[in-house]
């Protein structure tokens, strides 16, 4: 219910809907382990505390998407629809 929320691009890319800042989790193969995916985050305006740009490789959309998260943040749309259904 609470955390960011994405809509898929395409089978590679994530982009966020409610983050404070545009975010972007990217899904590429591993280079070593080509059997596997690795996740990258992607904020092209830095995060909220620095200027980070690329972070990762994560092992999951999930990993990717805690730190979009933590460092960049996002917004609750509908609060007090989620207040009342609580």
């Amino acid at each position: 219910m609470f955390g960011m929320q994405f809509n898929i691009a395409n089978e590679y890319i994530a982009v966020a809907t409610n983050a404070l800042k545009e975010v972007r989790i990217v899904r590429s193969v591993d280079t070593e382990n080509f059997d596997r995916n690795v996740w990258m985050t992607i904020t092209p305006e830095g995060r909220l505390d620095d200027g980070v740009t690329a972070d990762g490789p994560f092992n999951s959309f999930d990993e990717a998407k805690r730190n979009a998260e933590t460092y960049v943040g996002f917004t609750v749309k509908d609060f007090g629809k989620i207040l009342a259904s609580a």
